[in-house]
């Protein structure tokens, strides 16, 4: 499983995303990780309370989506519900820290361009405090025809990690997770 995650992340760490090989690009497309942020936003904007109404920052997106994206700790993610917890999951899956650092640095390529593209096409936006949002005028249809099948996992993984990263601030989430800025 260890080997398995170095592996997925040898060849994505790049400077940037058209040195990637046209395999990993295909695989990662910005339109798939453009609308598993935007899952990502929106569970994380209904999980916070009514009076502050975050939404999450850039910095945090850049530590979820490698997260959902790896099969294995996709999996443990959505095997607990939204009241589990960062810090429980931890506790529980503490394989989820071995090269998360690499494989979080090995995801910046892939992420920079789904926010890109997510921002271009309407499906997000930032707010004025520099968080992303899911944009209101991106059709749902869109999302729909994206996100059939085996994605609805990753998305179900967004959304959980969305709820459990609401509950903490980035620096919070950085020391749950062991990683250095």
């Amino acid at each position: 499983m260890v080997d398995d995650r170095v592996q997925e992340s040898q060849g994505l760490i790049h400077g940037s995303y058209e040195e990637l090989s046209p395999e990993v690009r295909s695989l990662f497309n910005p339109a798939l990780c453009a609308i598993v942020i935007r899952n990502y936003a929106i569970a994380y904007r209904k999980a916070t309370p009514v009076q502050s109404k975050r939404s999450p920052s850039l910095f945090s997106t850049y530590i979820m989506l490698p997260l959902v994206l790896h099969t294995g700790i996709r999996g443990n993610i959505v095997a607990h519900n939204n009241n589990f917890g960062l810090h429980r999951f931890i506790h529980t899956h503490p394989d989820a820290l071995v090269n998360l650092p690499e494989l979080v640095n090995g995801f910046r390529a892939i992420t920079k361009q789904a926010v890109l593209f997510g921002c271009l096409y309407g499906a997000l936006e930032f707010s004025e405090d520099a968080e992303i949002v899911a944009a209101g005028k991106f059709a749902e249809t869109r999302i729909a025809a994206v996100t059939s099948g085996s994605d609805s996992t990753i998305m179900r993984a967004a959304s959980r990690l969305g709820t459990w990263f609401s509950q903490l601030s980035d620096s919070e989430i950085v020391l749950h997770l062991c990683l250095t800025v």
